[in-house]
């Protein structure tokens, strides 16, 4: 295997751990789960790629064939922050701190990290990350720690040591995802359910866009944005006198409609995206049981109008991205997927319509904006896998 042989070459011992860590694509359900509410994403066919061995000493040395780096953490030593927050590297100096902090005292490691998956485009390149590195770090000391604690591990160490106030879904649906299933997610109470899509029976395939514009979640507009949420709760506690609203996953139709006016024009805009996208997740789950696509390709369109009229993350390239596959026939959805201000458009298309996408999408995409657009068709996958290769 070319991975082990690069791998002894370097560190000059076999593997014993391989970790695959699949990339994620939101269906549908944007900025909800910070807000408690609902998600519906998919773990896709391309991966974060780790190979591990244990060390006899308390030596953390990864080297990253993605970034072209290495990097030797002290895990006997003070872990912390080193150079800009989001370098890579500090998410591995992130994971050995969650696992101290949380009395597992991890095992010095090799690890060789590569993979197919996209770095900054949207697909959740640092949880996957994130969630291979605790995946490989617990293999090699002996550790099961359940999937569900690993993402919200994963979710910790981006708030509380990286500083990036991410939700809980890009961890939960890679660690917990099943195949050939999309995976509604409950972000308030944490529970998961796999929910089928017959793509290969209806002649569907989920096609990713990359705008090739990068996006960086700790700049401050995704930062605002949940400031702005956490304002139009503030505001709904004291228009309806009731305390106990715990996010804007506790506002309704009914309670937008009959005290929204009283809101700031723009938290009132932020406050009915959450609203509504909330309804179109469960909408579309609804759709899904049976195997109305028209129906999700819809509700998929009104999510991104929702995304650039009321959240206000898309932009005139993420626009163009959407627009142009709109006017491709058999096109039956397309939006933004991910926070937004860039990354990938997500696009539920006919079989026969890939190579027009390609042909009247990417093209005239990269004739009217000079910018290379990518596209991946992906399929939907199981959540993390971890093989031993020794006993």
């Amino acid at each position: 295997m070319a991975k082990e042989l690069s791998f002894s070459e370097r560190f000059g011992s076999e593997p014993t751990i391989l970790v695959r860590a699949p990339g994620r694509v939101n269906l549908i359900g944007e900025h909800t789960d910070y807000n408690l509410g609902y998600v519906l994403p998919i773990a896709i066919d391309r991966y974060t790629k780790l190979a591990a061995a244990p060390r006899s000493d308390k030596t953390l040395s990864i080297y990253s064939e993605t970034m072209n780096q290495s990097v030797d953490i002290a895990l006997d030593g003070h872990l912390a922050l080193v150079g800009e927050a989001s370098h890579w590297a500090n998410y591995a100096r992130g994971v050995a701190w969650w696992l101290q902090e949380h009395d597992y005292h991890p095992n010095g490691a090799n690890i060789l990290i590569w993979g197919d998956l996209p770095v900054g485009a949207g697909l959740s390149s640092s949880a996957s990350v994130l969630m291979g590195l605790l995946a490989s770090l617990s293999a090699v000391s002996g550790w099961d720690i359940p999937r569900p604690e690993m993402a919200r591990a994963a979710q910790k160490i981006e708030n509380d040591f990286i500083g990036v106030p991410v939700g809980i879904m890009d961890q939960m649906v890679i660690g917990t995802a099943e195949a050939r299933c999309a995976e509604l997610i409950d972000c308030r109470s944490l529970s998961t359910t796999p929910v089928p899509l017959n793509l290969d029976a209806k002649g569907l395939s989920i096609i990713v866009a990359n705008s090739g514009i990068t996006r960086d979640l700790a700049d401050s507009a995704y930062a605002r944005r949940r400031r702005e949420c956490e304002a139009a709760l503030g505001a709904f506690k004291v228009i309806t006198y009731n305390l106990e609203l715990q996010s804007l996953r506790d506002i309704d139709s009914r309670m937008l409609s009959q005290y929204g006016s009283k809101l700031y024009p723009t938290l009132y805009k932020r406050a009915r995206h959450i609203v509504t996208e909330n309804e179109r997740v469960l909408e579309t789950v609804a759709a899904l049981k049976n195997n109305d696509f028209e129906e999700v390709g819809r509700l998929m369109n009104e999510s991104h109008n929702s995304l650039r009229n009321d959240f206000e993350v898309s932009n005139p390239f993420m626009d163009r991205l959407v627009d142009l596959a709109h006017e491709t026939e058999g096109v039956l959805g397309a939006r933004l997927t991910g926070a937004g201000f860039g990354g990938c458009t997500v696009n539920l298309v006919r079989n026969e319509a890939i190579r027009d996408f390609n042909r009247n999408v990417v093209r005239r995409y990269s004739e009217e904006t000079s910018i290379k657009a990518e596209t991946y068709v992906v399929r939907p996958v199981g959540g993390i896998e971890i093989e031993r290769l020794t006993a």
